[in-house]
């Protein structure tokens, strides 16, 4: 990863258990259950019977620890975690988005041993249903299900969705097989 893409990219080296809470942070116990069994375990104890999930999209209303339950799985794993958020694909202007986003993902599909955050990145995941949506946002949409999907299939490293705005999602991007998993994420307990 190149010095300017690490910096645009909020990238942190491996998050450690005793800098950060586990994955027992302010996660919901079934939250948490699925996190470790689906996510953690694969990776961590030969044998586990659990299928390996590689991506998930994180739901739920504002201050839900969202962001926090993503850092706390990059602990649990010893993995670096980058976060990508809207500002990242605009930073070289609205004309350039497509141009900007084939980077950004070029250099996420290279990661290993990463847990990657997408957050609130809806306008890039837009339902192309929606009456008077342009063009843009249409093709947008699905260049976004490609890097995805391209993403998901390396299967070098993990990455989650975080949104307060479910329903904004094109219907492709949380259909069975993009995604492995759909968790809401409730308030902390």
């Amino acid at each position: 990863l190149d010095s300017d893409m690490a910096c645009c990219l909020c990238l942190q080296g491996p998050v450690h258990a005793d800098t950060h809470s586990s994955v027992s942070i302010q996660a919901s116990d079934s939250l948490k259950d699925i996190l470790r069994s689906r996510i953690i375990e694969p990776r961590t104890q030969s044998g586990s019977l659990s299928p390996t999930a590689y991506s998930a999209v994180l739901f739920g209303p504002p201050g839900t620890a969202k962001t926090t339950t993503a850092e706390s799985v990059a602990a649990a794993l010893g993995y670096g975690f980058v976060v990508i958020d809207t500002a990242v694909f605009l930073e070289d202007g609205l004309a350039n988005i497509a141009s900007r986003m084939a980077y950004v993902f070029d250099r996420l599909e290279r990661l290993r041993d990463c847990v990657i955050l997408f957050d609130e990145i809806e306008e890039f995941c837009l339902d192309r249903t929606t009456p008077g949506l342009g063009m843009e946002s249409r093709i947008l949409t699905t260049a976004m299900l490609t890097r995805l999907n391209d993403l998901r299939r390396a299967e070098r490293s993990i990455f989650l969705v975080a949104t307060n705005r479910l329903a904004a999602f094109d219907s492709a991007v949380v259909r069975p097989g993009r995604l492995d998993m759909l968790l809401f994420v409730g308030t902390p307990n």
